[in-house]
């Protein structure tokens, strides 16, 4: 392959589909996106020519390329978008507005915590920018959900003002996505700090399944 179109990627991906495995994996999804059944190993197999390839491109081709993928039928087309994004993490700036509208189109958990890196990076220097606390105050869900789990990966440089604040306006929400997404931000930080993870639960009397989530490596704290 000496260079990428839509239709030359549609074709390898085409050749190694299975209808079987391509059941199994929809009904993971709960059948909400049709998949051309091919697992992660031969995915990447088939898939390196075209991520090397990918390399020769200039950012806005990135971003095009990245934005066909993702409005085509099949899942893996978006997968392989999420890897082109990754691989050419450093060469392509990160357009939140960009990355907001991959958040809000075919939205499902798979490919919106795909999107943790980038939201994180950007955020990272930007606490104050409006989208974080607009995807906060958002009625769609996924912006929610990323706007808990940017700092995901940030260890010691969590800025638990922000954490806590985010947490406060979202915790009310019931969706499950939501309160999974509570709970895991908090347990991933107790890695670094338990004892503020467990205060902070107590605190902001998170309940179910946020509490479960958060403190569900904990048990020797209440031994």
């Amino acid at each position: 392959m000496s260079e990428i179109n839509i239709t030359g990627i549609k074709n390898i991906y085409e050749r190694n589909k299975d209808i079987v495995i391509a059941s199994g994996m929809s009904k993971y999804l709960k059948n909400k996106f049709e998949f051309y059944g091919i697992k992660k190993p031969l995915r990447a197999e088939i898939s390196t020519d075209i991520l090397k390839i990918s390399k020769t491109l200039t950012e806005d081709e990135i971003i095009a390329l990245v934005w066909d993928l993702w409005n085509e039928d099949y899942r893996e087309l978006q997968y392989l978008a999420l890897d082109l994004l990754r691989m050419n993490f450093k060469k392509t700036k990160i357009d939140i507005n960009f990355v907001e509208k991959l958040i809000v189109t075919k939205s499902w958990w798979d490919s919106v915590d795909a999107l943790y890196h980038h939201t994180g990076l950007y955020f990272k220097n930007n606490y104050e920018d409006e989208t974080l606390w607009n995807w906060v105050g958002s009625d769609n869900i996924w912006l929610n959900r990323s706007a808990i789990l940017f700092q995901l990966k940030y260890k010691n440089e969590t800025d638990l003002e922000v954490l806590k604040k985010v947490i406060i306006s979202l915790k009310h929400k019931n969706e499950f996505f939501i309160q999974k997404a509570i709970g895991w931000s908090l347990r991933e930080y107790a890695k670094t700090n338990a004892n503020f993870v467990i205060n902070l639960v107590e605190e902001l009397e998170l309940r179910g399944l946020a509490k479960r989530e958060a403190l569900k490596h904990l048990k020797d704290f209440f031994n």
